[in-house]
């Protein structure tokens, strides 16, 4: 299904995210400035992979990206608290993958939240583990925009990345995966139970 009315695409995403979500918190009252002034750098910091580079993880179109920005705008309550860095980055994280699933994926993000098991599911999906008769339909009708292929060389487990070319302009591109493929292991089903427990309404 295509998104009617074609948008330019954004060659960066994420930095146009960081952007608009630093520029509205400027706008706020001081208080709630001060509150939220580390966001922009956890954001930065939660959607930088581990090659330092900006992961490209967001939608490219700007009136979908423009939705995700606002709602994490319209709940500064779900954004990480914590003064240690790479806590708030692997907290900031959860809360794009459950933000972003929210925002362009509700039926994932509904069973998503009846069993939180998903998580595990979505990792192995995204890493090309899952034999596509297994393949649960929900997830059969979306499209990675990467794919991941187990490095046999490498002396611990790593996956090497290849563009699908997916269709910017399609909706059911699963945009987040290379998110998710990097925060890996290191993040479990339960770590993403407070962010799935809130009552989010927009």
């Amino acid at each position: 299904m295509r998104i009617a009315g074609r948008l330019p695409l954004l060659s960066e995403p994420t930095a146009l995210l960081i952007q608009w979500v630093g520029d509205q918190i400027e706008g706020l009252v001081p208080i709630e400035k001060e509150a939220l002034k580390a966001v922009p750098d956890a954001l930065r910091a939660a959607l930088t992979g581990s090659d330092e580079q900006p992961l490209r993880c967001l939608p490219p179109n700007p009136r979908r990206l423009k939705g995700l920005a606002n709602f994490l705008l319209r709940h500064p309550e779900l954004f990480p608290g914590d003064d240690e860095p790479e806590i708030r980055r692997n907290e900031c994280r959860r809360l794009l993958v459950v933000a972003y699933v929210y925002q362009f994926h509700h039926d994932v993000f509904v069973r998503w939240q009846y069993e939180i098991g998903l998580y595990k599911l979505l990792l192995q999906w995204v890493r090309g583990e899952i034999y596509p008769e297994k393949m649960p339909p929900f997830l059969a009708t979306l499209q990675l925009p990467e794919q991941f292929k187990p490095d046999s060389s490498a002396a611990t487990p790593t996956f090497l990345r290849e563009s699908t070319y997916p269709d910017p302009g399609e909706a059911n591109i699963f945009w987040i995966a290379p998110l998710v493929a990097e925060m890996g292991d290191a993040h479990v089903a339960a770590d993403f139970r407070s962010y799935l427990s809130l009552r989010v309404n927009t």
